[in-house]
């Protein structure tokens, strides 16, 4: 059995949480200042925006996934906190193909995808590269997203 966990820095993702925290106290403080007409719209967008960010900040930090191989089947768990949830478990010879998926050729390659089931299990915004497993589901095909290292794809090989 292989099992893969990827890294938890995310320091893309605490940026954008921390500039979007930024954007909701300027609207409040902006709010504040004499002469402002309509003072409660940008109030308004400061609190909405702040619970926003309070569910990406949950969704993002919180969840990470851990990829198994073993038993010629590909488990992922997804863990929030102390919990952990079996999201998807597929044989491997379901998985048609394993596709590294780059900046450079992101656009042309999920465009190909459209129109068929996605499912991401990044636990990140802003992955630099990932890979895509398009997976045979009776007759349709539905594709994973997933981190993966060198050890996770020669696991995939073994079987």
């Amino acid at each position: 059995m292989y099992e893969y966990a990827p890294g938890r820095e995310k320091r893309k993702e605490k940026r954008f949480l921390l500039l979007g925290a930024l954007c909701a106290i300027g609207l409040f403080a902006a709010s504040r200042i004499p002469g402002v007409l309509f003072p409660w719209i940008l109030q308004f967008l400061s609190v909405a925006l702040g619970s926003v960010l309070l569910l990406l900040a949950s969704r993002c930090l919180l969840y990470s996934y851990v990829y198994r191989v073993g038993d010629a089947e590909l488990t992922i768990v997804e863990y929030c906190g102390k919990r952990r949830t079996v999201v998807c478990r597929i044989y491997l010879s379901d998985i048609l193909s394993v596709e590294e998926i780059r900046r450079e050729n992101r656009r042309e390659r999920l465009a190909l995808c459209k129109g068929g089931r996605v499912y991401s299990y990044l636990g990140e915004w802003f992955p630099s590269r990932y890979y895509l497993l398009t997976v045979r589901d009776g007759e349709e095909r539905f594709y994973l997203k997933i981190n993966a290292d060198s050890g996770l794809l020669q696991a995939f090989s073994m079987y």
